[in-house]
C-alpha cells in the first residue's frame, strides 16, 4: 500500500513538471511569433521595432530629432 502511494505521488509530480515545462515552451514560442523586426537608429544605434522607427529612404531613426541631427551632420536636405 505504501509503495502504491509513493508511486502515485511520483507520477503526479512528474506529470506536473512536464505540464509546467510545456507551458513555458509554449509561452516562449508565442513571444517569438509575435515579435517584429528590430532596426538600429542610424544616429545612436538604439534598436527599435521597425514599425515605430522614423524612416528616410532605407535609413531608420528612433525619433525625429535624431533624423534631423543626422540630416544636418550629413548636409542632406
Amino acid at each position: 500500500m505504501r509503495f502504491l502511494l509513493i508511486l502515485i505521488a511520483v507520477t503526479v509530480l512528474v506529470l506536473s513538471i512536464r505540464m509546467l515545462l510545456k507551458k513555458t515552451v509554449t509561452k516562449s514560442e508565442t513571444r517569438q511569433s509575435n515579435s517584429e523586426p528590430m532596426v538600429p537608429c542610424k544616429q545612436c544605434n538604439l534598436h527599435i521595432p521597425k514599425s515605430e522607427a522614423v524612416r528616410h529612404a532605407e535609413q531608420f531613426f528612433c525619433c525625429d530629432a535624431h533624423y534631423k541631427k543626422w540630416q544636418n551632420e550629413h548636409n542632406i536636405q
